[in-house]
């Protein structure tokens, strides 16, 4: 399940002392590198064409930044959404969920879920931006043949 991954794979990050950016950096390239060679590519490289020289992916010269982009932006998301679902399931509150006993607030439990259906429409708003983008976005067209005389 990616939001576990995702929870756990920042989780580890956020929570340890002085945490540092460049661990989840290598989180997202370890994401990144799931996405395995793509097929008539060399090593590593998940996307591109031969043809063009351009490659996209994970090899001993680095990352491509789009990739790690991608997958930062994943494990993020999946954090988030696995955070809140937590929280909820928790009862997470700070004036009711108290020592010794750690009772769940039902009330926040409920406001939980309510930020984490928020946070889905606005990932559903993302989608269907990348969509239109999908759609709008002109693609160059290869040069008109000339006619030889």
């Amino acid at each position: 399940m990616p939001i576990a991954q995702g929870l756990q794979a920042v989780d580890a990050v956020l929570s340890s002392p002085n945490w540092d950016i460049n661990r989840l950096l290598m989180a997202a390239r370890d994401r990144a590198q799931l996405l395995g060679t793509g097929s008539g590519l060399p090593s590593g490289y998940a996307f591109g064409l031969n043809n063009c020289g351009t490659y996209y992916g994970v090899t001993n010269r680095g990352t491509s930044q789009e990739l790690y982009l991608w997958c930062l932006s994943l494990l993020l998301a999946e954090y988030t959404a696995g955070l809140l679902a937590r929280k909820a399931a928790e009862g997470h509150c700070q004036q009711h969920r108290k020592a010794p006993d750690f009772n769940p607030c039902p009330d926040m439990a409920k406001e939980h879920m309510r930020m984490l259906g928020a946070f889905k429409e606005a990932l559903r708003a993302l989608i269907d931006e990348i969509e239109q983008l999908e759609q709008q976005t002109p693609l160059p067209q290869p040069p008109a043949a000339v006619p030889t005389p």
